[in-house]
Protein backbone atom coordinates (compact mmCIF):
# COMPACT_ATOMS: atom_id res chain seq x y z
CA UNK A 1 0.00 0.00 0.00
CA UNK A 2 1.22 3.01 -1.52
CA UNK A 3 0.75 6.58 0.42
CA UNK A 4 0.26 9.71 -1.54
CA UNK A 5 1.60 13.04 -1.04
CA UNK A 6 -1.56 14.45 0.20
CA UNK A 7 -2.19 11.40 2.56
CA UNK A 8 0.72 11.95 4.34
CA UNK A 9 0.48 16.28 4.67
CA UNK A 10 -2.96 15.00 6.08
CA UNK A 11 -1.27 12.85 8.94
CA UNK A 12 1.46 16.06 9.46
CA UNK A 13 0.75 16.92 13.18
CA UNK A 14 -0.03 20.56 12.71
CA UNK A 15 2.68 23.27 14.96
CA UNK A 16 0.25 25.30 17.31
CA UNK A 17 1.32 29.25 17.44
CA UNK A 18 -0.44 31.31 19.75
CA UNK A 19 -0.39 34.75 18.85
CA UNK A 20 -0.78 37.91 21.67
CA UNK A 21 -0.58 41.43 20.19
CA UNK A 22 -3.16 44.14 20.87
CA UNK A 23 -2.69 45.47 17.21
CA UNK A 24 -5.74 44.06 14.99
CA UNK A 25 -3.08 44.89 11.71
CA UNK A 26 -0.68 42.19 13.21
CA UNK A 27 -3.46 39.84 14.74
CA UNK A 28 -5.04 39.98 10.50
CA UNK A 29 -1.57 39.47 8.63
CA UNK A 30 -0.59 37.32 10.99
CA UNK A 31 -3.44 34.99 11.33
CA UNK A 32 -3.49 34.61 7.71
CA UNK A 33 0.18 34.27 6.50
CA UNK A 34 0.84 31.73 9.51
CA UNK A 35 -2.70 29.45 8.37
CA UNK A 36 -1.51 29.88 4.78
CA UNK A 37 1.52 27.91 5.97
CA UNK A 38 0.09 25.39 7.43
CA UNK A 39 0.19 26.24 11.22
CA UNK A 40 -2.88 26.05 13.71
CA UNK A 41 -2.94 29.61 14.92
CA UNK A 42 -4.89 31.09 18.04
CA UNK A 43 -5.09 34.45 18.65
CA UNK A 44 -5.25 36.66 21.39
CA UNK A 45 -5.56 40.56 22.14
CA UNK A 46 -2.99 40.47 25.35
CA UNK A 47 -1.28 38.48 27.91
CA UNK A 48 -4.19 37.70 29.77
CA UNK A 49 -5.82 36.88 26.99
CA UNK A 50 -3.07 34.49 25.67
CA UNK A 51 -2.93 32.44 29.12
CA UNK A 52 -6.51 31.87 29.07
CA UNK A 53 -6.63 30.25 25.39
CA UNK A 54 -3.42 28.58 26.80
CA UNK A 55 -5.08 26.84 29.52
CA UNK A 56 -8.25 26.15 27.85
CA UNK A 57 -6.29 24.64 24.54
CA UNK A 58 -6.10 20.91 25.27
CA UNK A 59 -3.50 19.98 22.83
CA UNK A 60 0.09 21.07 22.17
CA UNK A 61 1.29 24.60 21.87
CA UNK A 62 4.47 24.88 20.17
CA UNK A 63 5.00 28.86 20.06
CA UNK A 64 4.22 31.51 21.51
CA UNK A 65 4.41 34.48 19.66
CA UNK A 66 3.85 37.84 21.67
CA UNK A 67 3.92 41.63 21.46
CA UNK A 68 6.26 42.88 24.71
CA UNK A 69 3.85 45.73 25.17
CA UNK A 70 0.38 45.07 25.67
CA UNK A 71 -2.10 46.44 28.51
CA UNK A 72 -3.28 43.74 31.06
CA UNK A 73 -0.87 41.45 30.73
CA UNK A 74 2.81 41.74 29.35
CA UNK A 75 4.23 39.35 26.95
CA UNK A 76 7.66 39.38 29.24
CA UNK A 77 4.78 38.27 32.05
CA UNK A 78 2.38 36.24 29.89
CA UNK A 79 5.89 34.41 28.36
CA UNK A 80 7.06 33.52 32.16
CA UNK A 81 3.42 32.01 33.10
CA UNK A 82 2.92 30.19 29.67
CA UNK A 83 6.22 28.12 30.00
CA UNK A 84 5.25 27.19 33.68
CA UNK A 85 2.41 25.28 31.85
CA UNK A 86 4.29 24.47 28.87
CA UNK A 87 7.77 24.19 29.43
CA UNK A 88 8.52 22.69 26.18
CA UNK A 89 6.81 25.54 24.19
CA UNK A 90 8.97 27.93 22.37
CA UNK A 91 8.49 32.17 23.00
CA UNK A 92 9.18 34.80 20.35
CA UNK A 93 9.23 38.27 21.22
CA UNK A 94 7.96 40.82 18.97
CA UNK A 95 7.90 44.34 19.38
CA UNK A 96 8.57 47.85 17.75
CA UNK A 97 8.94 50.06 20.54
CA UNK A 98 11.14 47.98 22.95
CA UNK A 99 15.21 47.52 22.37
CA UNK A 100 16.66 44.55 23.44
CA UNK A 101 20.07 45.06 25.32
CA UNK A 102 22.59 42.20 26.34
CA UNK A 103 20.25 39.50 24.19
CA UNK A 104 20.69 36.09 25.31
CA UNK A 105 21.39 33.76 22.37
CA UNK A 106 18.45 31.93 23.69
CA UNK A 107 16.35 34.73 23.73
CA UNK A 108 13.97 35.07 20.55
CA UNK A 109 13.37 38.71 19.20
CA UNK A 110 11.75 40.08 15.75
CA UNK A 111 11.68 43.81 15.61
CA UNK A 112 7.88 45.81 14.45
CA UNK A 113 8.17 46.09 11.61
CA UNK A 114 8.85 42.80 9.97
CA UNK A 115 8.24 41.61 6.37
CA UNK A 116 6.17 38.44 6.41
CA UNK A 117 9.35 36.59 4.83
CA UNK A 118 11.12 37.27 8.04
CA UNK A 119 8.19 36.29 10.25
CA UNK A 120 8.18 32.49 8.69
CA UNK A 121 12.00 32.47 8.62
CA UNK A 122 11.88 33.53 12.22
CA UNK A 123 9.06 31.04 12.96
CA UNK A 124 10.53 28.09 11.09
CA UNK A 125 13.66 28.69 12.56
CA UNK A 126 12.49 28.49 16.05
CA UNK A 127 10.28 25.65 15.52
CA UNK A 128 13.13 23.65 13.84
CA UNK A 129 15.48 24.33 16.51
CA UNK A 130 14.14 21.89 19.09
CA UNK A 131 17.48 22.01 21.42
CA UNK A 132 17.09 25.73 22.65
CA UNK A 133 13.80 26.89 25.09
CA UNK A 134 14.04 30.09 25.85
CA UNK A 135 15.16 31.17 29.81
CA UNK A 136 12.51 33.24 30.25
CA UNK A 137 13.06 33.98 34.45
CA UNK A 138 12.64 36.71 36.33
CA UNK A 139 16.40 36.69 36.50
CA UNK A 140 17.35 36.91 32.82
CA UNK A 141 14.88 38.90 31.89
CA UNK A 142 14.15 42.48 33.53
CA UNK A 143 12.04 45.44 31.83
CA UNK A 144 13.40 48.86 32.57
CA UNK A 145 12.58 52.16 31.03
CA UNK A 146 11.28 50.31 28.55
CA UNK A 147 14.21 48.57 27.46
CA UNK A 148 13.62 44.90 27.24
CA UNK A 149 17.24 43.37 28.47
CA UNK A 150 18.05 39.74 28.88
CA UNK A 151 21.32 38.56 31.34
CA UNK A 152 24.05 36.29 29.81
Amino acid sequence: MTISSSQLEKTKIRKVILVADDESAIHNSVREILDDEGYEVLMAADGNEALLLSNAHKGNIDLLLTDVEMPCVDGVTASKRFLCDRPNAKVLFISGGTTLLGLSRQLHFLRKPFSLDELLAKVDEILQDSAITPDTSAESIMIRRGALTAKA
